[in-house]
């Protein structure tokens, strides 16, 4: 239960460390290489079905994880948070 609840807290803050990142980006200027830094995120996982074709029906899936830094942030955040928690 405790390995669930580390789950949970670190994947929520993960969310909300996102959510705060893409709201910042509305305040900074794009010209400036914060905006840039702020921006540039990186894909450690991607798992895509292009067209699965039947007969009856056609499917297509792809789940993309993007990081991004205050993601990062985020998540450290989340792992310090459980960890006094436990």
């Amino acid at each position: 239960m405790k390995f669930l609840y580390l789950v949970v807290v670190i994947f929520l803050c993960g969310l909300i460390g996102t959510a705060v990142g893409e709201i910042i980006l509305f305040f900074v200027p794009i010209s400036s290489n914060f905006y840039n830094f702020l921006s540039s995120s990186f894909s450690p996982l991607s798992f895509s079905i292009d067209n699965f074709n039947l007969v009856v029906c056609s499917i297509s899936l792809s789940i993309i994880t993007k990081i991004t830094p205050f993601t990062l942030a985020g998540i450290i955040a989340g792992c310090i948070y459980s960890l006094t928690k436990i």
